[in-house]
């Protein structure tokens, strides 16, 4: 029988778990009341547009996406100092015991440093869920 951290898949995001991504990251909004007034074909292009460019991994467990981070590449494309710019920060709250943060920062800590990219965290990357 697997065990609640062995049920756990981490993996990076794929352009089919944008709308999976698009809802989840709506719904933290709501929780939090910080909703962003966007129509859902846009911020489900934005949030394509972070998979293809930055960095969005995902949590899943049972097959259903229950945590995300979500980094998108800032700065121009031409300047030698990119970074990675937090967009979103989400865990299920049942997640909190599994240590699951701790291996979605090392994964991106290890995107970052194989692509010579700083890391930005920004006070606006939520985690009510």
């Amino acid at each position: 029988m697997p065990t609640e951290k062995s049920a756990l898949k981490i993996r990076r995001a794929t352009p089919l778990d944008a709308v999976n991504l698009y809802r989840m990251v709506v719904d933290d909004e709501r929780k939090a009341g910080t909703e962003l007034e966007f129509d859902e074909a846009a911020r489900v292009a934005h949030i394509l547009h972070i998979i293809a460019s930055g960095y969005v991994s995902v949590v899943e467990k049972s097959g259903r996406i229950v945590g995300s981070f979500g980094f998108a590449a800032g700065g121009p494309e031409y300047a030698k100092n990119r970074v990675l710019v937090s967009e979103w920060c989400i865990l299920h709250p049942s997640l909190a015991s599994t240590k699951v943060s701790d291996r979605l920062v090392e994964r991106l800590l290890n995107f970052a440093d194989e692509h010579g990219v700083a890391i930005q965290i920004s006070a606006k990357a939520g985690g009510s869920q």
